[in-house]
Parts: structure tokens; sequence; C-alpha cells
């Protein structure tokens, strides 16, 4: 499928995802990299209490669900439906993850909020994507 026969919405939800995937993805990335400096930056910013449950593994697993989301994307962009079934996944992982694993403080109203956006935006333009 060609980006000319997407709809605008659809191609501005596209690109904002990307942005809102990789970015995560990228600090995530870093922080898993250089563990010991980020969590003195995370204690410096929040309390102790948070940053002592931030393992190097939750990040590493958190950053590995931005991954899916942004594979998901692409594949969207490609036209494929399973793009789609991936960018749901992760999202509800990359929500239910942080609660599962620090409790519901930890919970993002604002990631919420915009993947649910999102994935309505997504949902409502099925027709669009292949079923490959």
């Amino acid at each position: 499928m060609a980006n000319k026969e997407k709809s605008p919405l659809l191609m501005a939800t596209l690109i904002l995802s990307m942005i809102s995937s990789v970015v995560p993805f990228l600090l995530l990335l870093a922080a898993f990299i250089f563990y010991s400096s980020s969590v003195e930056f995370v204690v410096s910013v929040t309390n102790q209490m948070v940053a002592s449950e931030l393992s190097q593994f939750y990040i590493f697993i958190t950053a590995i669900l931005y991954l899916i989301a942004i594979a998901g994307i692409l594949q969207m962009w490609k036209g494929k439906r399973l793009g789609f079934v991936l960018y749901v996944f992760s999202q509800a992982a990359i929500f239910a993850y942080p609660v599962i694993h620090l409790g519901w403080n930890a919970a993002s109203s604002t990631n919420a909020i915009f993947s649910v956006i999102f994935c309505v935006i997504f949902a409502s333009h099925i027709r669009q994507l292949n079923k490959k």
C-alpha cells in the first residue's frame, strides 16, 4: 500500500505513535546501558522508593515493549493488520507492566489516554490495512 492511499489522520497518527515510541525506547535503552548513573538521576528527581524498585531487568522489559510498539507501527505503515495487533498488545503491556511491577502509583493516565485515542484511530482505519 502506497503512503498516498492512507488518510491524513492515519498518517499523522502513525507519525505521532512512532515519535511517542522511539523516544522512550531510546531513553530506556540509555538507562539500561548506563544503569547506575540513570538510577542516581531518577533518585534525584523522584523519591527513593521508586528508584529502589527500578531494576535493570524492569528497564530492559519496558524497552522491549516499546520496541514491539515500533514494530507494530512499522507494520501498519506497510499496510499490514498484524501491526495493529502488535501495537495494541504493546500498549496494553506498557500500561500494565509498571502497575504489576511497581503498583498502581506507576499507572500513567496520560499514556493510557493517548494509547486509547491512537488505538481507536487505528481501529477506525483497519480496512486500509491488509489481512497479512
